[in-house]
């Protein structure tokens, strides 16, 4: 792969999984709110589930190569 490929496709990726989680945090934050009660996971909680993430997608990765 081209050096200027790959940086692109890592800068989109990057920018992909920062506004998917942007939403879904915000998504969280808003019905939290609309319903007048606390976000349903706290930092650690969403940390643990990043990491989590993470593992799933890196072991899928290691699954198809």
């Amino acid at each position: 792969m081209k050096p200027s490929i790959k940086t692109i496709t890592i800068v989109i990726g990057t920018l992909l999984g920062a506004f998917l989680g942007f939403s879904i945090a915000s998504t969280l934050v808003k019905e939290a709110e609309e319903r007048g009660q606390k976000v349903p996971i706290n930092t650690q909680q969403g940390f643990k589930l990043g990491i989590g993430l993470w593992r799933l997608f890196h072991d899928f990765d290691k699954l198809v190569k």
